[in-house]
């Protein structure tokens, strides 16, 4: 379903139980509320598309343990707060997760580093604290990320040299100390 920038208002619980729906793009409306439970039932959702709408509260943690086949999920540039669910890390499909521009917080769950199929993650400008773990190193498809405007802060994993598929990292976090890696060093000091 595509109704993109189509000046749609009220909830988004009106779709939760469309449970055959493979593409949900509902991008750049005026929706507002929270995401409902109801999502759950889009297991056979690839695509959830949800940027640039006034949602609030939290991310469900239910629709990460139930929407297996999700594939690409935009919920950025909203007003999300809470935790990133623990239960990302059950979306073995994913391949694009965007959550930037809302308030969450918390810490990066450890899930995230284990999505294999992962080739783009930005979690940018929002309050996400603790450390970027070293099992970044894992993600050998990822070409994209960005964790930039956030308060982590730690070690650059020494891992990151494993992304050789990786063409843009923004991290823009004075926070973060750089260990002794002359390869680290040279790949950050790119043009």
């Amino acid at each position: 379903m595509l109704a993109s920038s189509c000046s749609i208002t009220g909830s988004i619980s009106m779709f939760g139980n469309l449970s055959n729906l493979i593409h949900l793009d509902l991008r750049y409306n005026e929706l507002t509320g929270t995401i409902p439970l109801e999502y759950k039932n889009l297991e056979k959702t690839q695509e959830l598309h949800l940027t640039g709408n006034r949602l609030e509260g939290s991310i469900p943690q239910e629709i990460f343990q139930s929407m297996t086949n999700l594939g690409i999920l935009f919920l950025n540039q909203n007003m999300l707060s809470g935790p990133i669910p623990s239960h990302v890390g059950n979306l073995t499909s994913l391949q694009t997760i965007s959550l930037a521009e809302n308030a969450l917080s918390s810490t990066i769950p450890s899930g995230v580093w284990g999505l294999k199929q992962l080739i783009s993650l930005d979690f940018s400008l929002n309050f996400l604290e603790g450390y970027i773990s070293e099992e970044v190193g894992n993600l050998n498809f990822l070409t994209v990320m960005d964790l930039s405007s956030n308060r982590l802060s730690g070690f650059l994993p020494i891992t990151l040299d494993h992304l050789q598929m990786l063409v843009n990292l923004n991290l823009q976090i004075e926070q973060l100390l750089l260990r002794s890696n002359p390869t680290i060093h040279f790949w950050l000091d790119k043009p």
